[in-house]
């Protein structure tokens, strides 16, 4: 994604319980892709290896922001769990461009209108959508991942 390569891809047709999960959350400031229209994500894991440094398979899952009103910067699970189940009324007069995560939906989703959003709806007849919502990538990387360890600052 952008310049980052974030380990080997593999096509699945679907995600097995068995292996770690990795979204890619939008927006996010962890890694910035200056494009004809920029855009940020973060990634976020679901768990680390037993040992740092092995190459283990990832399921990847898109998770977008679609709530204008949800200002955060999601690095948890836990959180962008949460904020799968809680919902929102889009505004019909402000269009697709409304929701912050709009340029993943497009360019990597396919979705490009209002009306493709009907499916994430709880209810069919509800104008109401998730506040983030979770698709998974048909695709599993190999990778390896470390604990970040917090950085070591003198206070004087």
């Amino acid at each position: 994604m952008g310049r980052w390569q974030f380990g080997a891809r593999t096509w699945v047709r679907k995600p097995r319980d068995g292996r770690l999960n990795l979204y890619v959350v939008t927006p996010g400031i962890q890694y910035i892709v200056q494009d004809q229209k920029p855009f940020g994500f973060n990634l976020v894991i679901n768990g680390l290896p037993k040992k740092p440094t092995a190459v283990l398979p990832f399921d990847v899952y898109w998770a977008v922001v679609l709530d204008p009103e949800l200002d955060a910067n999601i690095q948890d699970e836990r959180d962008l769990i949460i904020y799968t189940q809680s919902t929102f009324k889009p505004d019909p007069d402000s269009g697709f461009v409304q929701f912050p995560g709009y340029e993943v939906l497009r360019r990597y989703l396919g979705i490009k209108t209002m009306a493709d959003l009907r499916r994430f709806r709880r209810r069919r007849k509800s104008p109401e959508l998730p506040r983030v919502i979770i698709v998974p990538a048909h695709f599993m990387v190999r990778a390896s991942v470390r604990e970040k360890v917090a950085s070591k600052t003198a206070h004087r």
